[in-house]
């Protein structure tokens, strides 16, 4: 599969899926003004197992219309969320993959 032909979700669709978990964990980002349409590779801390990820995600793409490419450890697409996470545009995290989306002018995370 080409890994630079995918197509973010609409972004109704990622705010109803978002909707609960938001306010579950209530995120507050801050810095959004500091985002560019450059494409970039953005850098996360697992401070709380990953959980922050999606808000962060779905921050971005709201507010400044950014949607990130989420790179993976490969065992993640083994388990019952590897579909999921493949559907919102992760890839597995190799340095082949960051080249194709960076290539391809996509954010990367």
């Amino acid at each position: 599969a080409d890994i630079a032909a995918f197509q973010p979700p609409p972004a109704r669709a990622l705010a109803a899926l978002m909707a609960p978990i938001e306010a579950l964990i209530r995120p507050d980002i801050t810095g959004l003004e500091h985002v560019t349409e450059t494409p970039s590779l953005y850098v996360m801390n697992h401070s709380l197992l990953g959980v922050e990820m999606p808000s962060f995600i779905h921050a971005l793409y709201s507010r400044k219309g950014v949607f990130l490419r989420g790179l993976a450890d490969h065992m993640h697409f083994s388990l019952p969320h590897g579909e999921v996470l493949r559907a919102l545009g992760a890839v597995d995290g190799t340095r082949e993959n960051v080249d194709v989306l960076m290539g391809a002018r996509q954010n990367v995370l």
